[in-house]
């Protein structure tokens, strides 16, 4: 289980944490305001939530490369401090076993 960066600010990648534990880790942090999730899928690549914490839209959509989960702004390529937030919640989750 792993959260690496993809590029610093612009997204994130989770190993090891399945769609709904990670949709539940994120709900229970302060701020956090699932907008749409997708709670039926056929497969891993049917994924697919958003999200709006501190007033950015997120996403949360597979990383089809080697399954797992890609969580980044809505807005592409853009860089948001929150980002970084979000990912060190779901490291201490990972930490914590959630």
């Amino acid at each position: 289980m792993s959260v690496q960066d993809f590029k610093i600010g612009c997204g994130f990648i989770v190993t090891g944490l399945s769609f709904g534990r990670l949709c539940d880790c994120l709900a229970e942090y302060s701020g956090v305001r699932f907008t749409d999730r997708r709670r039926f899928f056929w497969s891993a690549a049917d994924i697919r939530s958003e999200f709006v914490f501190h007033g950015h839209t997120f996403k949360i959509e597979p990383w089809e490369i080697d399954y797992s989960i890609f969580v980044s702004p809505k807005d592409e390529g853009v860089e948001l401090p929150e980002t970084a937030e979000l990912r060190d919640h779901v490291a201490q989750c990972l930490q914590r076993g959630s």
